[in-house]
């Protein structure tokens, strides 16, 4: 009895020691967007997360999972009010503004003390392209980091409906089709006159300026662009360029024949939610290899992706989602080595990206990753922005593509037209008045203009003498003349 009672009491001890190590743990913070919402099994792929995160590094992690609808203000919020978030991503806040608000924490000396397994993943040159005045506040992904523009994106159950026949045209790839955008509005006005109560395009408020019009978005904002980035650093106004007038006259006349919804400018719900409602047939989109599979996941349905425009390399296409540490972060240290092994650990990123292996996702005999039994896109409890993610690469090949598309990926990256100002991050600390004087004149009409709901050319008048007003000019004589400055160190004429 006395040794049981002795058992019992070491048990105690252990059991109390434990709990109190368990509550001495540091946690850290995730936070990112889907397109869909937070999914039902967040809390699940966080214990799971959470529990390789204590045992490998003593550290517990919590998931913040936000729908982009809301994503911006939302985030906007929590860091400038000082909520616990640790990491966070960058995408759709903008990387240098995020810098310039002192939301993101310097990151040099943790990379190099927590993060070396990062430091070695990705390309030293996509590291360097993330400084600002010489330091990393943020980190790209392994990642498709080119961007083929103009992509429409069509359910193939109506291009069958009108009788398009999609199969026979399809490249080598087997996903996509190369065509001219003529093309794209006969195939719209047939699938308008078989389906005239659903949208023919469901739009990306977000999105669809950039996926219309080629140029590069220098310092990751549209006041002063490169309209020729290949071959000119010299900075333009968008608005001002008839690329611009033509791709919203296309969609001002696309709204007046009804192939966008009425409610398209207060609509909450993503592209795909509206397709995957069957409210919906097409978007617009960028495109890379895995689109289509991207596509399927998030509207549940099959898909052609139609190619318009080429492939093409931006300033800020290293910087456009970086994952960054909040300024205020208490677990610094702690927060690094969490990103370090989602960079590295094969485990943990396939858990982040895809889910529990035999709930979410099951790995099939020759080695694809594709849904469990009994789940597929409809009723799944798990989906991410798989390109979001700190290494897909990392994370298996979805059932549907090549077995090689990280391989083909790096391909398309390096193959793709790249902009002269590649790396080139802009500080608008110094014109930050008029950053935001600009971004409410924006606000206040690209969404009307770009989804067809004023007259185009009067509203866009209207919008650049507004622009003007607040001091268009001037931020972009400072774009130029930081752009010139990075130049002539780079040594690009």
């Amino acid at each position: 009895m006395k040794n049981l009672v002795i058992a019992i009491l070491c048990l105690l001890m252990v059991l109390s020691m434990t709990s109190i190590a368990f509550a001495d743990m540091p946690t850290v913070v995730m936070a990112y967007p889907t397109w869909t919402g937070r999914p039902a099994g967040e809390d699940r792929i966080q214990a799971r997360l959470s529990a390789i995160t204590e045992e490998k590094l003593g550290v517990k992690l919590e998931m913040e999972i936000l729908d982009y609808g809301s994503w911006n203000q939302s985030m906007t919020l929590m860091l400038a009010s000082g909520e616990k978030i640790d990491i966070f991503n960058t995408l759709g806040l903008g990387y240098s503004n995020c810098v310039n608000k002192g939301y993101a924490l310097e990151l040099d000396e943790l990379l190099a003390n927590y993060g070396q397994g990062i430091l070695e993943t990705i390309n030293p040159a996509y590291i360097e392209a993330c400084r600002i005045d010489g330091q990393v506040f943020g980190l790209p992904q392994q990642r498709d980091i080119a961007q083929g523009k103009g992509a429409y994106v069509i359910a193939t159950k109506y291009l069958d409906e009108i009788g398009y026949d999609w199969k026979s045209k399809l490249d080598a790839d087997g996903e996509s089709i190369y065509c001219e955008l003529d093309e794209i509005k006969d195939i719209f006005a047939k699938l308008h006159d078989a389906e005239p109560s659903k949208f023919v395009l469901c739009p990306n408020k977000g999105t669809q300026l950039n996926n219309t019009v080629f140029f590069d978005d220098i310092g990751n904002d549209y006041f002063g662009v490169l309209m020729d980035p290949a071959n000119s650093l010299t900075v333009s106004n968008l608005f001002e360029s008839e690329d611009f007038l033509n791709a919203c006259k296309m969609f001002y006349d696309w709204n007046q024949m009804g192939y966008i919804s009425k409610d398209a400018l207060t609509d909450s719900n993503t592209p795909q939610q509206n397709m995957k409602a069957g409210l919906g047939m097409s978007t617009l989109a960028a495109y890379k290899p895995g689109t289509k599979m991207e596509q399927v996941a998030q509207s549940g349905l099959d898909v052609v992706v139609f190619k318009t425009m080429g492939v093409f390399t931006k300033s800020a296409a290293v910087t456009s989602m970086n994952w960054a540490l909040n300024s205020n972060t208490d677990v610094a240290e702690e927060a690094m080595k969490v990103l370090n092994l989602l960079y590295t650990d094969a485990e943990a990123a396939t858990l982040l990206a895809w889910g529990e292996e035999g709930v979410d996702y099951k790995v099939t005999d020759d080695g694809f990753l594709t849904y469990a039994d009994g789940i597929d896109a409809s009723n799944q409890q798990y989906s991410t922005l798989n390109f979001l993610m700190p290494n897909q690469y990392l994370t298996g090949v979805w059932e549907g593509n090549p077995k090689d598309i990280y391989e083909q990926t790096e391909k398309f990256n390096d193959d793709s037209v790249k902009s002269l100002a590649m790396g080139f991050t802009f500080d608008n600390s110094a014109v930050m008045a008029e950053y935001t004087a600009l971004t409410n004149v924006y606000n206040e009409y690209i969404n009307q203009i770009i989804l067809g709901f004023v007259e185009p050319e009067s509203a866009i008048a209207e919008m650049n003498n507004k622009l003007y007003a607040a001091g268009l000019e001037r931020y972009m004589n400072a774009k130029q003349d930081a752009l010139n400055a990075w130049a002539a160190v780079k040594g690009i004429k």
